[in-house]
C-alpha cells in the first residue's frame, strides 16, 4: 500500500542509530521514502522536547519501512 492509504502500510522499527543505518542502506541501494529527518517526541505521543530521528525506506517487496531512533544530546 501506499503511505497514508487505509489499512496497513507500513512497519516501525526502533534502531540504535539511524544515520550509520542509511549509509548501509545506501550502500546497498535501497529505495529512501523520506528522510532521514528529525521530529519533535511529541509527534511520536511521546512527552514534547526531545528528538527522534526517522527515516522510511522501501523493503524489496515494496512495504514501507520506518525506522526510528530516540536521540540523545
Amino acid at each position: 500500500k501506499d503511505l497514508y492509504d487505509v489499512g496497513i502500510h507500513h512497519f516501525g522499527f526502533w534502531v540504535d542509530d539511524v544515520n550509520a543505518t542509511v549509509e548501509r542502506a545506501r550502500a546497498e541501494g535501497v529505495e529512501f521514502v523520506y528522510g532521514p529527518a528529525d521530529s519533535d517526541t511529541s509527534t511520536f505521543g511521546e512527552p514534547a522536547g526531545g528528538t527522534i530521528r526517522f527515516v522510511l525506506v522501501r523493503d524489496p517487496e515494496g512495504n514501507v519501512v520506518q525506522l526510528d531512533q530516540r536521540v540523545t544530546s
